[in-house]
C-alpha cells in the first residue's frame, strides 16, 4: 500500500512537472490526440475513400472519379500537419509559433488545392477536345493547351495573392500597381498583343483551320500551323509563307476548303470561217463531253459573242468536290476531249489574226 502511494505521488509529480510552459500531462494528451487524429485520417484515406470510390464507379459521371483520384493524391505530409494542428490546440505555445505554423499549413493546403484544381482544368480541356472530335470537327490542340496554361497561371496568381494577403500585404494597392504596369507593358507590346488577340479571333470565328487552302490579296497556300503571333502557309510551289495573325485577319480571305462545290466558267473561240451548221453543233458536242465525265454537272453552254478575231463560246459547269487537284484533272479532261471533238468535226480554234483588205481603184 505504501509503495503504491509513493508511486502515485511520484507519478502525479511527474505529470504535473512543467516544461516550456506545459505539464508532462499536457504533452501526453497532445501525443494521444495527434495519434488518434492521424489514425482517423488514415482510416478515412484507406477505408472511407475506397468505399466512396466503389459508389462512384457505379455512376456514369466522370467528375466524381476525378474527385476520388484527387483525394487519393493528397500527400501523407498534409494529413500529419492537420493531425498536429488539432493536437497542438491543447498546448500552450508561443503566439509566434501558431502564426508561423498556421501560415505554413495555409501554404501547404493552398498548394494541394491548386494541384487538384489543375487536374480539373486538364480534364475540362481534354473533354472539350473529345466533344469536338465526336462532332467531326478538328480541335485545335494548341489553343486548348494555351487556354490550359492561362487558367493554370490565373490559378497560381490567385493562390499567391491569397498567401500574400495572409502575410499582411495590401493586395488592393498591389493589384493597382500591377494594373498601371500592365498598361505600360501593353503600349510597349502593342504589335505582339494585336497578333495575340488576333489568334483568339481566328480560333473563335474560324475563318480557316489547319489543312484549309486559302487565298489572300498577296498569298495563297495550305494552312500548316496557327501560332500565337503568326500563321504559316505552304504555297503551291512548296515554300513556307509566314503571315502575322493581325495582318491575316485584316485581309479578305478566300477559303476554298469551305466550298461544297466549285463553279467553273471558261471560254473558247473558233474561226470566223466556221460554217453556221458547224457552229450549231458545238453546244451539243460540249454537252456530250461534260455529261460523260463523273462528278460534274453542266450548267450552260452558249455562243456568246462575236470577238475581235473569233466566235466566242462560253461554258459553265459545276464540280461536286472542292479538291483543287480534282478540279484541274477535270479541266484537263474537258480541254483534251474538246480539242479532239473539234478536230473530228474539222472546226479550227481561233488565234489572234489580222486580215487586211486591199481595194484596187480602176
Amino acid at each position: 500500500m505504501l509503495w503504491s502511494q509513493i508511486f502515485l505521488a511520484n507519478l502525479n509529480q511527474v505529470l504535473n512537472h512543467r516544461l516550456w510552459g506545459n505539464t508532462v500531462q499536457d504533452y501526453l494528451v497532445f501525443l494521444l490526440l495527434f495519434g488518434v487524429s492521424l489514425l482517423l485520417l488514415r482510416l478515412f484515406r484507406n477505408i472511407g475513400i475506397q468505399k466512396i470510390a466503389k459508389i462512384a464507379k457505379k455512376t456514369k459521371n466522370e467528375v466524381d472519379n476525378l474527385v476520388i483520384q484527387s483525394l487519393k493524391s493528397l500527400p501523407w505530409f498534409l494529413y500529419a500537419l492537420i493531425a498536429f494542428w488539432v493536437a497542438c490546440r491543447f498546448l500552450l505555445l508561443p503566439t509566434g509559433f501558431y502564426r508561423y505554423f498556421n501560415f505554413f499549413l495555409l501554404v501547404v493546403v493552398v498548394y494541394c488545392l491548386v494541384r487538384i484544381s489543375e487536374k480539373f482544368i486538364d480534364y475540362g480541356t481534354q473533354k472539350l477536345i473529345q466533344e469536338k472530335e465526336k462532332k467531326g470537327e478538328k480541335p485545335s490542340r494548341s489553343f486548348a493547351n494555351l487556354v490550359n496554361k492561362i487558367l493554370r497561371g490565373l490559378l497560381w496568381l490567385i493562390a499567391i495573392l491569397l498567401i500574400l494577403q495572409n502575410l499582411g500585404f495590401q493586395i488592393t494597392s498591389l493589384i493597382a500597381s500591377l494594373g498601371i504596369g500592365g498598361i505600360a507593358i501593353a503600349f510597349a507590346l502593342q504589335a505582339v498583343l494585336s497578333d495575340f488577340f488576333a489568334y483568339f479571333s481566328i480560333h473563335f470565328d474560324k475563318p480557316f483551320q489547319i489543312g484549309d487552302f486559302i487565298v489572300t490579296e498577296n498569298d495563297m497556300g495550305v494552312i500548316k500551323k496557327i501560332g500565337l503571333r503568326s500563321t504559316r502557309l505552304q504555297s503551291l510551289s512548296g515554300e513556307e509563307i509566314v503571315v502575322s495573325n493581325q495582318e491575316l485577319t485584316a485581309k479578305r480571305i478566300h477559303n476554298y476548303k469551305k466550298m461544297k462545290e466549285r463553279r467553273v466558267q471558261f471560254q473558247f473561240g473558233v474561226e470566223y470561217q466556221t460554217s453556221t451548221a458547224k457552229l450549231e453543233k458545238i453546244p451539243s458536242l460540249v454537252r456530250e463531253i461534260i455529261e460523260g465525265i463523273e462528278d460534274i454537272q453542266l450548267d450552260r453552254v452558249h455562243f456568246k459573242e462575236f470577238g475581235d478575231f473569233s466566235l466566242i463560246f462560253e461554258v459553265v459547269y459545276l464540280v461536286s468536290s472542292p479538291d483543287y487537284n480534282q478540279y484541274m484533272d477535270i479541266g484537263q479532261k474537258i480541254n483534251l476531249a474538246l480539242k479532239r471533238k473539234l478536230e473530228e468535226e474539222k472546226i479550227e480554234f481561233a488565234y489572234p489574226t489580222q486580215t487586211v483588205f486591199l481595194r484596187k481603184n480602176s
